[in-house]
């Protein structure tokens, strides 16, 4: 099952929202959705689920428009938002058994679809408690087990880890890995360790566009690259000459002890440029390597190039 943006605008008021939006989520995908505050992000996820509809463009799930499929599309659906709203009086086989007669199942097909999120979401242990006394970790499940009652072909999970402690991150990220077989994810989130460790593509928002779409390994490995140098003796001179070279940005350098380091920051690896040049010019090379650039700066640098300009 596959999600795709065609051209999208929504306007609230004066107000733009999505600014001529478009991007394809392919089935199995597991898809990261980055963004800083007010980039569109949550309006992205409410469009998808019918929620809203666009004011221009298509919003197509499975190849059905959501303004006309509305309620076919909701039940292919599963959405977890980030607040996580549920009863807390329930106990959580209550909950879940509410969740599956919503769908109209009977009772014989409930209690197996009960009986199968519960194994799926590891919530043995805590099945006939109430869902108020759970802790911050097993409340998420119970979410993530809502979702997947009606045994939808695509998630839509909004910050699914936020609050959680490192142990209980690892264990949703590996329930999200092991769902990703049989659905496709879009995952919205402001952790961007996340996004490297279970995600294969990343959308990036800013200011209602999108300013990325691409494999997170791609994305990783564009932009910017930082060189570290490190000669013997004290050269600083140097960094007018690195500086000439056409594809450096910046250069820093700093001595240390009877020897100079730099780092030179370029739009891409010229690391055998600067060892050729240090051995034309006789310079003793103590260290030499390039640092690879991680989301987190290709994410910064995406998103403030849009603020300034």
């Amino acid at each position: 099952m596959t999600i795709e943006f065609q051209d999208v605008t929504k306007r609230f008021g004066q107000s733009k929202a999505l600014n001529n939006v478009s991007f394809t989520v392919e089935r199995g995908e597991i898809v990261g959705l980055l963004g800083p505050n007010g980039a569109g992000k949550t309006t992205t996820l409410r469009l998808i689920s019918g929620f809203l509809y666009p004011t221009r463009g298509k919003v197509l799930v499975s190849g059905q428009d959501t303004r006309n499929h509305a309620r076919e599309i909701r039940s292919q659906l599963g959405y977890l938002p980030e607040n996580n709203p549920m009863y807390e009086d329930m106990k959580v086989w209550e909950f879940l058994s509410f969740i599956g007669q919503v769908f109209s199942y009977r009772p014989k097909k409930l209690r197996r679809a009960i009986a199968n999120v519960i194994e799926i979401s590891s919530l043995g242990e805590v099945v006939n408690k109430n869902i108020g006394t759970l802790s911050k970790g097993f409340r998420q499940r119970v979410g993530l087990a809502s979702c997947l009652v009606h045994d939808p072909d695509i998630l839509i999970l909004d910050e699914p880890t936020s609050g959680l402690d490192p142990n209980q991150v690892i264990e949703i990220r590996n329930l999200i890995k092991e769902l990703s077989s049989t659905k496709t994810i879009l995952l919205s989130t402001h952790i961007l360790p996340e996004v490297s460790a279970i995600c294969q593509k990343v959308l990036i928002m800013n200011h209602g566009e999108v300013v990325a779409d691409s494999a997170v390994s791609v994305l990783s490995k564009s932009g910017e690259t930082k060189i570290h140098l490190e000669i013997k003796g004290k050269h600083p001179e140097l960094s007018e000459q690195f500086k000439i070279m056409p594809e450096v940005m910046t250069v820093s350098h700093k001595g240390q002890g009877p020897n100079t380091s730099f780092v030179i920051t370029a739009d891409k690896d010229i690391s055998a440029e600067i060892s050729e040049y240090c051995l034309m010019k006789k310079l003793a090379i103590l260290s030499l390597f390039h640092e690879e650039v991680s989301l987190e700066d290709v994410f910064r640098r995406l998103t403030h190039k849009n603020v300034e300009n």
